[in-house]
């Protein structure tokens, strides 16, 4: 039977697969709402059906890697199912808890997402597949909501499963990535604008960099201003343009560190995370939602 490294390949095909899906997704621009839920349906049209494929082909995977057989010995319904709710309750506890895990953390982020749970949010969309994939010649009639983001990330957990040797090394969810992130960018920014060899360029360091992460964290203006320059993709807008809004502002004025951030953050692979991150406002310790995201 085959070994765990035999799938690597595999492995490698669904991760760039993601990579690549996941990149086109965060470059784009929201999906706008609309009355005429076709316009809706079709913007989504050209993610949804490959998060399906990545998360039903990660999950057949995961499944003969840890039975440690061919997929092809996978049983006949198994092989043939593109229900993800159903894959999903075939995998190990450990690994259902891991992908879950990630899930929240996403949806506690996206707070409007109305599904809490992967198990639900697989429940409510799992036998969309077909409708999904066939809804441009027969229109979205009685096909499933759903979430790019939301499918993306949870194919990001279980791609992650696949490629890790340790089962048990906890996934970096995608509040920790945010975070992270950031912060790397935010010493990258204070290494770039201090002056290397002074004497005081350690304090010089730590003052920048703390005045950054000050602003960041409790300065309401400065998150939403982030998040308008963030929203603001250079990209033409999904399907029909909308006509001119003559009550459109010019976006917020930022310091040259502050654009330095948000130039960097425009190129993440978490860009519509960061969006997210930045619209949430910090009060008293807990947060909310500085406006419903688009």
């Amino acid at each position: 039977m085959p070994a765990k490294k035999d799938y690597s390949m595999a492995v490698h095909r669904l991760s760039s697969a993601h990579s690549i899906v996941n990149r086109l997704w965060q470059n784009a621009p929201d999906i706008q709402r609309d009355l005429v839920p076709d316009f809706v349906a079709v913007q989504a049209w050209p993610w949804v059906p490959s998060g399906y494929q990545l998360i039903e082909q990660s999950l057949k995977l995961l499944l003969a890697v840890r039975r440690d057989i061919r997929l092809s010995q996978l049983e006949k319904p198994i092989r043939r199912s593109h229900d993800l709710s159903a894959l999903f309750g075939e995998q190990q506890d450990d690994d259902r808890e891991e992908v879950s895990r990630v899930y929240e953390s996403f949806a506690e982020l996206h707070d409007f997402i109305g599904a809490r749970t992967a198990t639900s949010f697989l429940e409510m969309i799992g036998k969309g597949y077909g409708g999904w994939r066939y809804l441009l010649s027969e229109g979205p009639q009685g096909i499933p909501p759903n979430h790019v983001g939301a499918l993306l990330e949870i194919a990001y957990g279980i791609i992650h499963r696949l490629r890790v040797s340790d089962a048990t090394k906890p996934l970096p969810t995608v509040q920790h990535r945010v975070r992270l992130e950031l912060d790397s960018i935010i010493g990258r920014i204070c290494n770039h604008q201090t002056q290397q060899g002074s004497d005081d360029f350690r304090r010089q360091w730590e003052d920048r960099y703390n005045r950054l992460w000050t602003g960041i964290r409790g300065d309401n203006q400065l998150r939403l201003a982030i998040a308008l320059h963030l929203e603001n993709t250079d990209s033409p807008v999904l399907g029909p343009r909308p006509p001119p809004n003559p009550y459109v502002q010019p976006l917020p004025q930022l310091r040259p560190d502050q654009v330095s951030i948000v130039k960097r953050l425009k190129h993440s692979a978490d860009r519509k995370n960061f969006l997210a991150y930045f619209l949430r406002e910090t009060v008293q310790g807990g947060e909310r939602v500085l406006r419903p995201p688009p």
